[in-house]
């Protein structure tokens, strides 16, 4: 099990939503949310352009300090007792701050959250995705359970690939 601080559903949603890299307008289209008329407000956000380094004294798991540079558009859907999250147009770049060396990883998925009967939150991961603490890259089908009240989540269980960053910039 991992820890993090205690927070609010709805904040530990938008946290958790915000580490990782989510769906294509693809998705978006088959929400219905293409139909919208043009004059219409678009959800989805402006292009967000964030450079942020996770290092070892970060709780990182790599030895070296990576520098993510993303650069996305997003979206998030408030549903009965869940709340999905996109994030169209997703660029990653991924540094070892010490040798310079980088990956440009690509693919988008979604994420979502769905509250569960005994109150932990389930955390559904669809395509490709990422969990920068982890310093992984997820491709498949993945979730784990996260109890909001205690602040601990469990290991990530489904199917799939899970990349080690670490590996692909030592």
């Amino acid at each position: 099990m991992h820890t993090f601080s205690h927070t609010s559903r709805r904040n530990l949603k938008t946290c958790l939503a915000s580490t990782a890299a989510v769906t294509s307008l693809c998705t978006v289209a088959l929400l219905g949310l293409a139909s919208t008329p043009a004059h219409a407000q678009s959800p989805v956000s402006p292009p967000e352009h964030d450079v942020f380094v996770i290092g070892p004294e970060d709780g990182g798991a790599c030895s070296f300090p990576v520098q993510w540079d993303v650069t996305s558009r997003s979206l998030g859907l408030e549903l009965p007792h869940s709340f999905l999250s996109l994030s169209p147009d997703w660029h990653l770049i991924l540094t070892n701050l010490d040798t310079d060396k980088t990956w440009t990883p690509h693919g988008d998925g979604t994420i979502t959250f769905q509250d569960q009967p005994d109150g932990t939150i389930r955390q559904t991961l669809h395509g490709v995705n990422y969990t920068p603490l982890l310093d992984q890259q997820l491709i498949g089908n993945w979730s784990r359970t996260i109890d909001p009240d205690t602040g601990t989540q469990s290991d990530w269980v489904g199917s799939g690939t899970i990349v080690n960053i670490c590996d692909k910039l030592s």
